[in-house]
């Protein structure tokens, strides 16, 4: 099933917005029907509300070299203000 990971970034390279320097375990579920998005995560491992987030963005995990601590890139692809 779809399910989230928490990500530490840092600066990205000439292919990639941002580079993974981190990834910790689980602590959410995603569930996607029809043109829905839910996602099930417990506030305390959130850190927030839901009605704190301001932005939203479409991206991919991209294989980078040039981002040594985890070989991986993120490119992003659109971002909306909520």
């Amino acid at each position: 099933g779809w399910h989230t990971h928490p990500v530490v970034t840092t600066t990205g390279t000439a292919t990639s917005d941002f580079c993974v320097a981190a990834i910790g375990q689980s602590e959410g579920g995603i569930s996607i029907l029809g043109d829905v998005l839910r996602l099930s995560m417990p506030v305390g491992k959130a850190g927030l509300e839901a009605s704190a987030l301001d932005v939203a963005a479409a991206f991919i995990v991209q294989g980078d070299a040039g981002c040594t601590a985890t070989g991986l890139g993120v490119k992003v692809l659109s971002v909306v203000t909520l």
